[in-house]
């Protein structure tokens, strides 16, 4: 009988915890990646992978930030350098280069070559700066702009948008 009493006090608990959880805000985790000499902040949500550069497909008469394809997994993924995209120079593959790979909720399969993972950032410990006229620099997959403790500013990078965005769909030449 004591067992059986402890067992329905443990299973009471657990159900309180599970209802405060549901109704607790989700906390975002936001990954940092370096692309040129830009930080990135990227929701964990939209990120599929990360995974070192995986050998590439060249696709040719296509843009000079569309890399290749690579086979992941049996999938497919159009590799774009993500730098290239923005208007830098190409990113060099070191050992520290990895490729996020978008996830399937975007609906369209691509990695973005970024030069390094810096790590997870949380967004209470950023401070949210103040947007320009709507739209960061004209550059719609930028959703928030912060600073960081140290100083350094991060863009945040809105992975469905860049995906939609008619100029990232049209890596044909």
């Amino acid at each position: 009988m004591k067992n059986r009493t402890r067992l329905l006090a443990y299973q009471q608990e657990l159900a309180e915890r599970l209802r405060a959880s549901a109704s607790a805000p989700i906390a975002t985790s936001l990954l940092g990646v370096q692309v040129a000499d830009d930080g990135w902040l990227i929701d964990l949500r939209d990120a599929g992978e990360i995974l070192s550069p995986p050998p590439l497909v060249p696709t040719p008469l296509t843009r000079p930030w569309l890399l290749g394809m690579a086979n992941v997994r049996s999938a497919f993924f159009g590799i774009v350098d993500f730098a290239r995209f923005c208007g830098h120079d190409a990113t060099p593959i070191t050992a520290q280069s990895r490729v996020v790979l978008g996830g399937s909720r975007l609906g369209l399969p691509f990695g973005l070559l970024v030069s390094r993972i810096v790590g997870l950032k949380r967004p209470e410990q950023l401070e949210q700066l103040e947007r320009r006229s709507g739209q960061a620099d004209g550059v719609p997959w930028i959703v928030a702009e912060y600073r960081d403790v140290a100083g350094r500013p991060w863009k945040r990078l809105d992975m469905p948008g860049l995906a939609l965005h008619a100029e990232f769909r049209r890596a044909a030449l």
